[in-house]
């Protein structure tokens, strides 16, 4: 006895002749089912029996007070999903034809029954994958709403602007900040909502931005009132997959209680415990000996304790534990100290999970003239999520996935350090593929960008771990080899070009592109990004000109 037989399978028969069902009960056990069957011929019957969920529906396609047409009809009303099969008498190819279009699985005659077994398999098959489907569905749905409501429901400000520093976007919060509309920022300027003599220092930073820097810095808004907002701001280039700057993104907080606070502190102690039990955000203050003297509310909901449970007792609780040692000592080092401290910090709430926080310290003198340190707390767990995202998209080409220009630059310098530290020497590969243009003209640009891809991947793969591939923009991608000699630089490169020579399919038709490659060394060629990008791209000019594939610049770095 095979394993099939023992596989049972709900069947709702819609048949009025009990010797008709049980033909049909006999060929779907002879093709290896083990059926659990009711049989029904009105429609109140079928309308019951479909709240149990059969697994697959037979139906005669015209019964006395019923018909297969009508079935059909009523389990779509329902919005269920079971194969519905009809089997009946000799009918015209009319009816059979409306049936499949009306969304039956298959339609067999009665007297031709040895097709009930694979017909009933493919329509289980269908509708199995139709299951997965609609719930790859739902997941794809559900993951695009989380991140809709991480943004929209983010308790900071997002603003998104473009290249020009006009406003493109922002949330809710970020509108409810300056008290607008999201829709009535759309289209200004950012200086547009800076009072007074900012908005030259907002051009300023806006030409920071251009040049791929991010920033963080407190800053002041006019809010639609005519007041101020102070806020804390971040903001991150957005680059685009050429290099380009396109605009940035500014993560925005809401800092004027915390400003008000610390301004009021100078004025009177009474007002600054008061204002302290009633901020938004968390505030607490810390003894000498590292004990929470106080601790307001919000501080405490931030970990998930309450005040009683908090007051008295060490920092270091909320202190990942392999850190408490070395938190604790630096406690001691700034308590000492006039110095104003802000940092970002992992930590770990009454449930043990780990999250991070934004705090900003001062040093405070207690009523007995002793030294304290205040804090002010925010979580900023959500937007660490989206920093990492947008970090992400900053420094990485956006076709290829590879470090974009900004990281690149940024990885040869910090291995041009550890050469110069360690004596040792390094090579930068410039590559240029050569019948890019053609590709584009001819097969388009999405081919062009599929090409470029391919061109992405087998570079990749022929460097270490160690090293960096990255693509410049357009058609021209850069090497990094930390530690490498010409002879091992020229290797890599000969590699690379044999990689680059073998044909890529685009649109079923081999396409031959090949490269040239311009090789600089560290110390010969330059001994900063820019001498060796520079020394790297005549060489490859070189290369390119003269078709030999691969040159090494030959001309010193400082000739005299």
């Amino acid at each position: 006895m095979s394993q099939l037989e023992t596989t049972p399978l709900r069947v709702l028969l819609l048949e009025d002749s009990a010797i008709d069902a049980e033909l049909l009960l006999h060929e779907l056990r002879r093709a290896a089912f083990r059926p659990e069957w009711r049989r029904v011929d009105t429609e109140d019957e079928y309308l019951a029996e479909l709240k149990l969920l059969p697994q697959l529906i037979l139906a005669d396609y015209s019964l006395p007070q019923f018909d297969a047409l009508a079935a059909l009809h009523l389990l779509q009303e329902q919005q269920m999903d079971i194969p519905f099969i009809v089997v009946t008498g000799a009918v015209g190819e009319e009816a059979v034809v409306t049936c499949m279009h009306e969304g039956a699985s298959d339609y067999l005659l009665k007297d031709r029954l040895g097709r009930l077994g694979p017909a009933v398999r493919r329509g289980l098959a269908m509708s199995e994958a139709r299951a997965k489907q609609r719930s790859a569905e739902r997941a794809l749905q559900e993951s695009e709403a989380r991140y809709r409501r991480i943004v929209e429901t983010a308790g900071e400000g997002i603003w998104v602007s473009d290249a020009e520093g006009r406003t493109t976007f922002v949330n809710d919060r970020m509108a409810d900040i300056v008290g607008y509309r999201p829709e009535e920022m759309l289209g200004r300027a950012v200086w547009e909502f800076v009072p007074g003599e900012y908005p030259e220092i907002s051009r300023i930073v806006l030409e920071r931005q251009r040049n791929g820097d991010s920033q963080k810095h407190d800053g002041v808004l006019s809010h639609k009132d005519g007041s101020l907002v102070w806020v804390s701001v971040a903001i991150t280039p957005i680059i685009d997959g050429a290099g380009e700057y396109t605009g940035s993104l500014g993560m925005l907080s809401d800092i004027t209680q915390r400003k008000q606070v610390e301004q009021a502190m100078e004025a009177s102690e009474q007002r600054f415990r008061t204002l302290i039990d009633k901020a938004p955000f968390g505030i607490c203050i810390v003894d000498e000996h590292g004990t929470f003297e106080i601790v307001n509310a919000s501080y405490a909901g931030i970990y998930g304790f309450s005040q009683a449970e908090m007051q008295g007792q060490k920092f270091t609780m909320v202190v990942v534990e392999s850190e408490r040692k070395e938190r604790a000592a630096t406690y001691l080092e700034r308590l000492h100290s006039n110095v104003e401290s802000s940092a970002e910090a992992e930590v770990v709430g009454k449930d043990g999970q780990l999250f991070t926080v934004l705090s900003n310290s001062i040093p405070i003198t207690g009523h007995d003239g002793r030294p304290r340190r205040a804090y002010f707390l925010v979580d900023i767990s959500e937007r660490k999520l989206i920093e990492q995202h947008l970090a992400h998209v900053a420094h990485h080409d956006a076709l290829t996935g590879l470090p974009n220009r900004i990281l690149f630059h940024d990885r040869l310098s910090q291995a041009l350090l550890g050469s110069i530290r360690d004596r040792g020497g390094l090579a930068v590969l410039l590559v240029d593929l050569n019948r890019f243009k053609q590709v584009n003209d001819t097969f388009g640009h999405a081919a062009g960008d599929r090409l470029l891809q391919e061109v992405a991947t087998r570079m990749h793969g022929m460097v270490r771990a160690t090293d960096t591939v990255a693509r410049l923009g357009g058609d021209e991608f850069a090497v990094l080899l930390p530690h490498a000699s010409e002879h091992a630089a020229i290797f890599v490169a000969t590699k690379i070009l044999s990689a680059l020579q073998a044909p890529v399919s685009l649109d079923d038709m081999p396409v031959e592109v090949g490269g040239s490659i311009g090789i600089s060394l560290f110390p010969e060629h330059g001994e900063d990004p820019a001498s060796l990008l520079s020394a790297a791209d005549a060489a490859m000019y070189y290369a390119k000109s003269t078709g030999c594939g691969c040159a090494v610049n030959t001309v010193p770095a400082n000739p005299h």
